[in-house]
């Protein structure tokens, strides 16, 4: 395993564009996909990796595990769901938070854990779509 210290800047960048990228055709192209992608990056702190609230030191991770401190649903998630029982909003959470950190943990072995060069390259058709991709910038 390497030392995650050793990542380059710029292979982080690329790879959060790339995961960017998968995130919003795996979901749609929506306005609101697109824009919720300018608001988190793919970082590290205090020792850590994961999706963050871009240019802070929040995981978006611990913003799901406070979620679950949450024992009944909002008001907006009961309007649409009336019969949602507490159990099962804290369910619900639990395994958002679960998922995203399985996620994160998958990330960092299949990417960050090891070098650069041993890092498969994308078949052309991956390749293709994220270069013909104007969806996010690099700002």
């Amino acid at each position: 395993m390497n030392n995650l210290s050793n990542i380059s800047e710029l292979y982080l960048k690329n790879l959060d564009s790339y995961i960017k990228k998968l995130i919003v055709s795996f979901g749609s192209g929506t306005r609101d996909n697109i824009e919720s992608m300018n608001h988190i990056e793919l970082g590290f702190s205090g020792g850590n990796f994961g999706i963050k609230i871009k240019n802070k030191e929040l995981f978006v991770s611990d913003l799901m595990n406070a979620l679950e401190d949450m024992e009944e649903p909002p008001r907006e998630v009961k309007e649409y769901y009336p019969d949602i029982t507490d159990q099962e909003w804290q369910a619900s959470t639990r395994l958002s938070t679960l998922l995203l950190l399985w996620f994160e943990k998958s990330l960092k072995e299949k990417f960050l854990e090891k070098s650069e060069k041993q890092i498969k390259p994308l078949d052309g058709n991956k390749m293709k779509m994220i270069n013909n991709s104007i969806m996010f910038s690099n700002k």
